[in-house]
């Protein structure tokens, strides 16, 4: 039983710290950097300060060319891209509205795992993926057509975030067959770094204003909801399920928008509200509905 608590909080201390990503890179984009800038430093400097445990633990990639493509596609876009896009969202929109926006990754992992290891589209399924993209239209303003035109770029950046976290979640159960978590998620890193930092200096859009404030948030950025979240969540995995950790772990949505009012005062309207509790309940349905199906089929 203390096991599982432990397990428990390990896990909510990972969303916790997974929430801060919006924030952490919103304040680092108000001293001049890009979200080009925030996402290159925040893996460099996270694949460089997690090197260390890869050595000492012998990382390795030995993979099938099957599971060396997932694994590709899982740091370039699953990785690079996605951080990237849920920034851009962040300082386009805000905090709040691009981390709902990112959850609809779990919706597109439905239909991707579908077209890819051909998994079947269920009434919940489909249910909870229709009640998440509502509460979406209602986040993105959609009931105000001049406001939501305003918000589209934000929003299609939102929207990108939660289809390249669907990319990693479908390939990485692919590269998780052949391999761990740690390794998986090490090269991950490193993958996206690279993506990512050869673009950003090829467009030379590394700039920002340099200074004491702007280097903690950047190792804050590669500490808390990158090593930090993941070291969490893997050490919450020895205790609790994996189906009822992806529950726990959708705290993120909570912690991000808490974080974001009480550092940033951002505010939403009240239909926003209802469309962020929208995607949440959904959210959790879905992950509470498979994690019951695979208990069910393991007995």
């Amino acid at each position: 039983m203390r096991g599982e608590l432990l397990g428990v909080l390990l896990v909510l201390g990972a969303g916790v710290c997974w929430g801060s990503a919006g924030v952490l890179s919103k304040l680092l984009m108000g001293f001049g950097f890009t979200a080009l800038a925030a996402t290159t430093y925040r893996l460099v400097l996270g694949f460089a300060l997690m090197s260390p445990f890869a050595v000492r633990r012998r990382v390795k990639a030995r993979l099938s060319l099957k599971g060396f493509v997932a694994l590709l596609l899982a740091g370039v876009w699953g990785t690079g891209i996605g951080i990237l896009s849920y920034f851009t969202a962040v300082k386009l929109t805000s905090a709040q509205i691009a981390v709902i926006l990112l959850y609809t990754a779990p919706f597109f992992a439905v239909g991707l795992a579908r077209l890819f290891l051909g998994e079947r589209i269920t009434f919940v399924k489909a249910g909870t993926a229709l009640t998440a993209f509502l509460g979406c239209f209602l986040v993105a303003k959609g009931y105000s057509p001049v406001s939501a035109q305003l918000m589209l770029p934000g929003v299609a950046a939102g929207v990108l975030s939660g289809l390249s976290y669907a990319v990693y979640t479908v390939c990485g159960r692919i590269v998780l067959r052949e391999t761990d978590g740690f390794t998986m998620a090490y090269w991950c890193i490193g993958l996206g770094a690279v993506a990512v930092g050869v673009a950003g200096v090829s467009a030379g859009g590394l700039e920002g204003m340099i200074c004491p404030e702007s280097i903690a948030l950047i190792f804050m950025l590669a500490v808390i909801p990158t090593i930090a979240a993941f070291t969490l969540y893997s050490s919450g995995l020895k205790y609790v399920e994996a189906g009822k950790a992806n529950i726990l772990a959708s705290v993120e949505i909570v912690s991000a928008i808490v974080l974001a009012y009480f550092i940033l005062g951002e505010r939403m309207e009240l239909l926003q509200w209802l469309g962020g509790i929208l995607v949440l309940i959904a959210v959790v349905a879905l992950h509470w509905f498979t994690w019951r199906e695979e208990v069910k089929h393991a007995i």
